[in-house]
């Protein structure tokens, strides 16, 4: 799914880093946020249910490395089942899995659209 991912955001001309979970995940948006003369991340995408650390720990701690960071959720589990449970949490988005390629795309763009 995150190869798959990858390719379709890529093809739409973003530059992609992925993560093999969520610790990792953290461990480099940690390390790229700590360059300061680096282009910052400008949105991560993460799944609910991910070994190591599951999406609300990860988000939790991608907050704390830079507040305004935008973080979109996917999850096998609907919106109305997952969103809530994120409220004030500061998520930017959600999609639900499984998405399409067209899906994917049209979630980034808006979200790194909105201010």
């Amino acid at each position: 799914m995150r190869r798959t991912a990858k390719t379709t955001l890529e093809r739409g001309g973003y530059d992609i880093i992925l993560a093999e979970n969520g610790k990792e995940g953290v461990d480099i948006f940690r390390a790229l946020e700590a360059r300061p003369l680096e282009a910052k991340i400008a949105a991560v995408l993460l799944d609910l249910t991910m070994p190591g650390m599951n999406g609300e720990e990860v988000l939790r701690y991608l907050k704390e490395i830079r507040a305004d960071v935008k973080v979109i959720l996917s999850s096998g589990f609907s919106e109305v089942e997952v969103v809530p449970k994120f409220s004030g949490k500061g998520l930017a988005g959600f999609i639900q899995k499984p998405y399409t390629a067209s899906a994917l795309a049209a979630t980034v763009a808006e979200i790194l659209r909105a201010p």
